[in-house]
């Protein structure tokens, strides 16, 4: 019983992000700053909340979360400090929830049966005493997916400090040099 109700809900989450990435290749503009902006902004009163619910959840669907940074730089121009504190808070609660949930979901079992070979690799490495440095470069580095390093943490039992600290360095100083810059060419435009 509890099996099945995993499985429904594995396959459950896999429809919603088929769902979200055919959406997305249908409609290329939604993972476009100014459109997250212009549908957070019809919030007004719970705009903050709205933004930092949707930035929460959007880790868990796997969906970037670069476009959301700079959404929120969009969005509250002004205060560059709550849009890393949303992006950081958001990147440790994903990261905690697939790291924890992952396994018991059986995602480590699909991605170890589906891409074995790619996976061991990545598997051999986060088991050797540098694995928090590779954490760090993996979420430093814009192309790959994070969540994807927090499963593959997880299949191995990397201990979750090492793995969130490796996240949160990574993403911090990527996510900085977006505001950062993202802002500066926000005030040029502006």
């Amino acid at each position: 019983m509890f099996k099945k109700f995993k499985n429904i809900l594995f396959v459950i989450w896999l429809l919603i992000i088929i769902s979200l990435v055919v959406y997305a290749l249908l409609n290329p503009d939604v993972l476009k700053p100014e459109y997250m902006v212009n549908f957070v902004q019809q919030f007004k009163e719970e705009m903050l909340i709205v933004y930092i619910v949707i930035f929460m959840i959007r880790g868990f669907f796997l969906i970037p979360g670069t476009p959301f940074v700079f959404a929120g730089i969009l969005l509250f121009p002004d205060n560059p400090v709550l849009v890393l504190s949303i992006a950081m808070a958001s990147i440790v609660f994903s990261a905690t929830l697939l790291y924890y949930f992952s396994d018991w979901l059986g995602y480590g079992d699909y991605l170890l049966e589906k891409h074995k070979d790619k996976v061991g690799i990545w598997l051999e490495r986060l088991k050797s005493p540098k694995a928090t440095w590779i954490v760090i470069a993996w979420a430093f580095f814009p192309p790959v997916p994070t969540e994807l390093i927090c499963y593959l943490a997880a299949i191995v039992k990397m201990p979750y400090r090492n793995m969130i600290a490796g996240i949160f360095i990574g993403e911090l100083v990527l996510f900085s040099i977006y505001i950062y810059f993202g802002k500066g060419i926000y005030e040029l435009l502006m």
